[in-house]
This record gives structure tokens, C-alpha cells and sequence, in this order.
């Protein structure tokens, strides 16, 4: 009895309406394409670094991995503009942090892999 008095009194939340499957697949390439732009921008970023860097860690120079890390940060930030130019822009921050996220994971996994391999 108490359970259907306090029901009565809240207001009900407006919903929304649901979803095509036109919108849905639209939201799911614009996912999509993040993925793939972020995973090739860590990539291309993890490379780079380690070809502009690898001389610099022969000889012990901190400089080198402060540009590495200046690249990292050039690579994520040119995604702004070509996301939006794609029209798959993301629109809530945790969006952008999971494409930063995601682009400096595959740069450490890239330059590490590639530093441990030509230590070989």
C-alpha cells in the first residue's frame, strides 16, 4: 500500500522516442569509423616516433621521448578537424577520451614493439 502511494506521487520521466534503423546504422558507422581513425592514427603516430626517436634512445637523450610524446599528442589533435570533416565527430567528452585512449594505446603498443624488435 505505502509502495503505491509514493509511486503516485513522482512525476513520470519524458521518454524518447525510440530509434529507426536508419538512425542506428548511422550511429554505428559514425562509432565505426572513430575506431578505425584512432587505431590508424596510434599506429601511424607509434611509427613515426619510433622512426624519429630510435637514435635519440641509442645514446640516452631525453629529448627523443619528449617528442614522441609531442606526436602522440599532434596525432589526437589532428583528429579533431578531420572527424569533423567525416562527420563522425564524437559528441560527449567520454567519446574524446576514449579516442585518446585509444590512439595512445596502439602508439605504446606500436613504438614498444617497434623498439623491442630492433633491439633484437
Amino acid at each position: 500500500m505505502s509502495r503505491q502511494k509514493s509511486e503516485e506521487g513522482k512525476a513520470e520521466a519524458p521518454q524518447a522516442p525510440p530509434r529507426t534503423p536508419e538512425e542506428k546504422m548511422r550511429e554505428a558507422r559514425s562509432a565505426l569509423g572513430r575506431i578505425l581513425l584512432s587505431a590508424l592514427f596510434g599506429v601511424l603516430a607509434g611509427a613515426l616516433s619510433f622512426l624519429t626517436v630510435t637514435g635519440d634512445l641509442l645514446y640516452k637523450n631525453p629529448a627523443g621521448t619528449a617528442r614522441g610524446v609531442f606526436l602522440l599528442l599532434t596525432f589526437i589533435l589532428l583528429q579533431v578537424p578531420l572527424d569533423r570533416h567525416l562527420r563522425i565527430a564524437p559528441t560527449s567528452k567520454k567519446e574524446w577520451a576514449s579516442i585518446g585512449f585509444l590512439t595512445f594505446t596502439l602508439w605504446f603498443l606500436t613504438w614498444s614493439a617497434l623498439v623491442m624488435g630492433s633491439a633484437r
